[in-house]
């Protein structure tokens, strides 16, 4: 048996043991992915952001799930996947979450922008929407990628049903 086997091997039962814990209701940690393979806390994020990145899923961890530690967020990861032209019942199956919660994301990520278009400054959309520095950075950084111009934000938002008019 080869290491590239090996490998194969390992992400198959990490696809397991994520998933059937998930189709309980119940999520593992890293560390107990570690304990159960036997492997050190880089090879299972190694193994986990490897099968995201070849299947396009995130398997169900704490982390991911519960927005746990410093890896990509899974809010940012259904921004993306939306702007991408997927549809929220698509996202929801390749994240394992619910349409709502992918629908909460899409919301917050909306709302953020019309803010955005009429200048609120960070420090006040944080008061305005209770929300952190962090994810508001983060989705603004999403923003730039994605609408350079506030000709694309615009029609972006009324793409999505926001009236900036009555707003105005």
């Amino acid at each position: 048996m080869t290491r590239t086997d090996v490998k194969a091997l390992k992400m198959l039962k990490i696809e397991r043991i994520t998933a059937e814990p998930w189709q309980q209701d119940a999520v593992l940690t890293t560390l107990d992915l570690e304990w159960l393979l036997g492997v050190n806390g880089a090879f299972v994020r190694q193994m986990l952001d490897a099968y995201h990145e070849r299947f396009g899923v995130l398997l169900p961890t704490a982390g991911t799930i519960l927005d746990m530690g410093r890896t990509l967020t899974h809010k940012t990861i259904v921004v993306e996947m939306s702007l991408s032209g997927m549809s929220t019942q698509e996202i929801a199956r390749r994240i394992y979450h619910s349409p709502e919660a992918v629908d909460q994301y899409l919301k917050t990520f909306d709302r953020l922008l019309v803010l955005r278009h009429f200048g609120l400054p960070k420090k006040l959309m944080v008061q305005v929407t209770g929300h952190s520095l962090s994810l508001i950075e983060e989705h603004l950084a999403i923003a730039d990628k994605h609408f350079p111009t506030t000709e694309a934000l615009t029609q972006y938002l009324t793409s999505r049903g926001v009236d900036l008019e009555e707003a105005g």
